[in-house]
């Protein structure tokens, strides 16, 4: 019989020994950092939804981003949410909608709203603004934080039971006045485009984004000549771009949607930041 080579079995024996415990601190090591991935991603998926519901569910679990009374029914969209449900108000209330309004300077913060609309067979004639003044150079100021609509009738009749429209809100800020076009000699005029007077991105400091905006009225058959109707607001800041395109003759604006930044308890809050209109149509089809 073949003697014993005790040095081949230590050899074997520590290999063995080596592989075994190598594997179990590959599997430690390999379990611990798999867990911790897990554990990452749902904390952001947490996070992710714990924001969107923030938007979801109203003023207070969102912490003060609100609509008026009116609430119900508002909803935040995503991008691809926003030019969908875009896509449906232009397919499925082609009977009013003949066109959107937007322009190319609003801000890049926040999210699409739910849009609003006046009632069937009316049109904006009118519109307000609430805006939060500047509390001091080191204050978080949100400037524009809501636009509203007035609604009237084709002869221009206020709609006494009907609430302004709008769309989200946010929560800073008091509302002005309200803004009126002007009675047309042989025809009553509406709100056909708008501007938007945004301030420029700061590199430091405080930063506001939308801060006023101005309407152009005219009567639905543009028989006279337009009005521009702006509600000058002191104190504030940017500058205007251009022009939306015009509602189609025979429609004016009778729709809005705004996209809003959500409150942040640490942050540079900037609340409205860009806001579309509809056009609907006089004669419906």
């Amino acid at each position: 019989m073949e003697k014993l080579n005790w040095k081949r079995w230590l050899f074997i024996c520590s290999t063995v020994c080596v592989i075994v415990i190598g594997g179990a601190f590959l599997y430690v090591y390999l379990s611990h950092n798999l867990n911790k991935s897990e554990t990452k991603n749902e904390a952001k998926m947490d996070t992710l939804q714990s924001r969107r519901a923030s938007y979801m569910h109203g003023p207070e679990a969102m912490n003060h981003v609100q609509s008026n009374e009116t609430w119900t029914g508002i909803e935040p969209m995503t991008l691809t949410d926003s030019l969908r449900r875009q896509s449906d108000i232009e397919l499925l209330s082609n009977s009013r909608v003949t066109t959107t309004l937007t322009v190319k300077n609003g801000g890049p913060y926040g999210l699409w709203f739910t849009p609003q609309f006046c009632p069937e067979g009316t049109f904006a004639n009118g519109f307000n603004m609430k805006y939060q003044h500047r509390n001091g150079p080191d204050a978080d100021n949100t400037a524009l934080n809501a636009i509203s609509l007035q609604c009237a009738d084709k002869n221009g009749v206020q709609q006494k039971l009907h609430r302004p429209i709008q769309s989200a809100a946010g929560h800073r800020g008091q509302w002005t006045r309200d803004n009126f076009c002007p009675k047309g000699k042989d025809a009553p005029l509406f709100l056909q485009r708008f501007a938007l007077r945004v301030q420029t991105k700061k590199q430091t400091g405080d930063d506001t984004m939308a801060n006023e905006i101005r309407f152009s009225c005219r009567d639905l058959q543009r028989i006279h000549h337009p009005h521009k109707l702006v509600g000058h607001i002191a104190g504030a800041e940017g500058e205007y771009g251009q022009w939306s395109k015009k509602c189609p003759k025979g429609s004016a604006i009778c729709g809005i949607q705004t996209r809003i930044e959500g409150h942040l308890s640490k942050g540079d809050n900037t609340a409205l930041n860009d806001v579309r209109f509809f056009c609907c149509d006089f004669i419906l089809k």
